[in-house]
């Protein structure tokens, strides 16, 4: 990455690096920048766990999306119907809790599911439960095989290492 950076740093200020008289402006120009921005220069943004973990989950995500388009759900409303159906009468902090989700996505993707039938709302307005509804069960054993297809993808596509490693981290939440 720094010598795509150095390389396009030469050619902003038309230096050919093939010819030996450059080279000295070269290295001026370098030592200033990194003179004047040290902090910049030493600093690896491709190294950041981060940015790298959101660009696998946006890889991920996509292979889900391509699967479950067709089918038109999204991987968290999916990944709600699972916990609900799974979790008959869970609270829904609980599966706000357990799924990571921020109260105002999961309320989004509850309204939808809930509007299509899937899933009903009950308890105590401040603390609600959720079940899902007969349809909402026989929607997700729809969804499943296509559900598993994408699983398969992701998993051939972080093989077999990424896999436990990602099972290990899981495990840290």
């Amino acid at each position: 990455m720094l010598a795509i950076y150095k390389i396009m740093l030469c050619a902003q200020h038309n230096i050919n690096l093939f010819c030996i008289y450059n080279i000295k402006l070269y290295i001026y120009i370098v030592k200033s920048i990194n003179s004047k921005y040290p902090l910049l220069e030493k600093t690896s943004p491709e190294e950041c766990t981060g940015s790298r973990i959101n660009r696998v989950c946006r890889v991920i995500n996509k292979i889900y999306r391509n699967h479950l388009k067709e089918i038109g759900i999204t991987l968290s409303q999916l990944n709600i119907l699972f916990a609900v159906g799974k979790n008959p009468n869970i609270y829904q902090a609980d599966v706000a809790q357990f799924l990571k989700l921020e109260p105002s996505t999961l309320s989004r993707d509850l309204e939808r599911l809930i509007t299509k039938g899937y899933m009903i709302k009950g308890g105590y307005a401040n603390k609600p439960n959720l079940n899902l509804t007969e349809k909402g069960y026989l929607y997700l054993e729809k969804i499943i095989p296509v559900w598993e297809q994408a699983k398969n993808e992701a998993d051939d596509f972080i093989d077999r290492e990424g896999v436990l490693s990602l099972n290990y981290l899981t495990k840290k939440l």
